[in-house]
């Protein structure tokens, strides 16, 4: 498949192993520009280094921990700064805290249960995607097509819901 995403920046969170980093290498192999956030910068440059030998697009990382979102606020604001402007964002962090599953609250275990029951249930019906919440289906749960997602649509820095996590994030 053939995304042509030539031209195309990437924010890849969690991406130095895992599914993190099997989207980043792919994006990356469809011509996108990576930006790697994650926490362990050793990770992060071994990643870089396999991006550079499936792509020529610049790739580069942020370090940082989810956890410390003022650190990362701070340093996300200043790599948007520099004339930055991402169409695509996997945001590869979050579902239950790390650590024992037994302690994550029930919210976030129906969340990732719901999610794999419908990953699981559309790739039975041959459907591809990515699972998610579909702005054009009243936000419901779908196998969001990858024709739709390929990046065509601008992150909007001053969408609402976007500047209220910003204020939020601030307060912590």
């Amino acid at each position: 498949m053939d995304l042509s995403l030539k031209g195309k920046r990437a924010i890849v969170c969690g991406s130095t192993q895992g599914i993190g980093k099997s989207i980043a290498i792919k994006l990356a192999e469809h011509g996108a520009a990576i930006t790697l956030i994650a926490r362990n910068e050793k990770k992060l440059i071994d990643v870089i280094g396999e991006l550079k030998n499936t792509s020529s697009m610049e790739h580069n990382f942020i370090v940082s921990d989810f956890n410390d979102l003022n650190t990362l606020e701070k340093k996300f604001t200043d790599f948007i700064n520099k004339d930055f402007k991402p169409t695509i964002l996997i945001n590869n962090t979050g579902g239950p805290p790390p650590g024992e599953i037994s302690k994550a609250n029930k919210k976030d275990l129906d969340l990732i249960f719901e999610t794999c029951d419908y990953a699981v249930k559309s790739a039975i019906k041959k459907k591809n995607g990515v699972i998610g919440r579909d702005e054009e289906k009243n936000n419901s749960l779908s196998c969001i097509d990858f024709n739709r997602i390929k990046g065509g649509k601008n992150f909007d820095t001053t969408a609402e819901w976007y500047v209220k996590m910003i204020k939020d994030i601030n307060t912590i």
